[in-house]
Formats: C-alpha cells, structure tokens, sequence
C-alpha cells in the first residue's frame, strides 16, 4: 500500500513538474510577444 502511495505522489510531483514546465514556456512565449508588440507600437 505505502508503493502505491509512493508511485502516486511520484507522478503528482512530475505532473506538478510539467506544469510548471508548460506554465513557465507560456509565460515567456507571452512575455516575448508582449515586448514585441509594444516595440511594434513604438516605430
């Protein structure tokens, strides 16, 4: 039982490690488009 247990916290910690991973490349991939917009603005 403490296995499965194991494995399951295992997997929620990778889950929680992939997104991060995924909110971490959307946030740069917006923050990048924002800047562009805004230099876009500024010519």
């Amino acid at each position: 039982m403490i296995i499965v247990y194991g494995l399951l916290w295992f997997q929620l910690a990778l889950m929680g490690s992939i997104i991060d991973k995924l909110i971490n490349i959307i946030y740069k991939v917006f923050l990048t488009f924002f800047v562009s917009n805004l230099l876009e603005r500024e010519h």
